[in-house]
């Protein structure tokens, strides 16, 4: 018998006291840097791997060298811009966002960079005051290598305790055009993945939904490949992909209901 396992991809997941969800991912990947001072390889991937491109860390490093050696903010720019030029990726050397920054930077769909001393790491989005980092650290051919950490944006900010974030590498936000408002938060109103019984997508409803909308699932091309109304009340509807005709890869859930509101996220499907 075949097994399906399907991997659920948000923006922001959902938060368990102030660590996140191991049932959700954010949509870039855990992106180990492959060798002890490829960081900014793996920082780049992870943004890559947001976009849709996955070239790989050891790609990314061939951009810029095959040797192992330390490299300024700036090539994690020219990487994304290399492999995604549409990510419009900029530097900005000695930056110190606030934390409304970090947050409208998220809100835009717009994954970044960022220079901890002696060390790059990426921006997946936030939760109310609670913020994602993907750090390629340790490092490692496999996916044994990286860590997620859920830290304070005071945490942010101070390197995780190890000094001052110093600059950052941002990019323009735009994935294709579907989507939309609340691209990288997520909280009780905004709409949300999770894995369901029988190999299922659950996609949650927003709780101000409690009105008639739609709920529609896109591929990445922007072709929708389901389609629901949704009457008033319904808090959840369930997307049996394993039973549908769709393939492997990256899709994108949205729900308009009353008064226009809209919301997206992210569903990646593994077959």
């Amino acid at each position: 018998m075949k097994t399906t396992k399907f991997f659920i991809c948000i923006i922001i997941l959902a938060c368990v006291s102030i660590g996140f969800s191991e049932y959700l991912r954010p949509p870039m990947i855990k992106c180990p840097q492959h060798k002890s001072s490829w960081c900014w390889a793996g920082a780049a991937e992870a943004i890559l791997s947001y976009y849709g491109p996955l070239p790989g860390c050891d790609s990314c490093a061939w951009v810029i060298t095959t040797a192992n050696s330390p490299q300024p903010l700036s090539v994690i720019a020219k990487i994304v811009n290399k492999f995604y030029p549409a990510a419009e990726a900029t530097t900005n050397n000695g930056v110190k966002p606030t934390e409304a920054d970090a947050k409208a930077e998220a809100d835009k769909c717009a994954p970044f960079a960022m220079f901890w001393p002696g060390h790059f790491v990426t921006y997946a989005g936030y939760e109310d005051s609670i913020h994602l980092i993907m750090n390629p650290w340790p490092p490692s051919v496999d996916s044994t290598g990286g860590k997620w950490q859920s830290l304070t944006f005071k945490a942010v900010l101070n390197a995780n305790g190890s000094g001052t974030w110093s600059g950052l590498t941002k990019t323009k936000g735009k994935v294709t055009g579907i989507h939309d408002q609340h691209c990288m938060v997520h909280g009780n109103n905004t709409l949300k993945a999770v894995q369901a019984p029988n190999q299922s997508i659950a996609l949650v409803l927003p709780a101000l939904s409690n009105t008639q909308g739609i709920l529609t699932i896109f591929n990445v091309r922007g072709k929708a490949v389901y389609s629901k109304q949704i009457t008033q009340g319904t808090k959840s509807v369930q997307w049996n992909a394993s039973a549908s005709a769709i393939t492997s890869g990256l899709y994108v859930a949205k729900y308009t209901g009353g008064n226009n509101q809209r919301y997206v996220t992210k569903v990646c499907v593994s077959k």
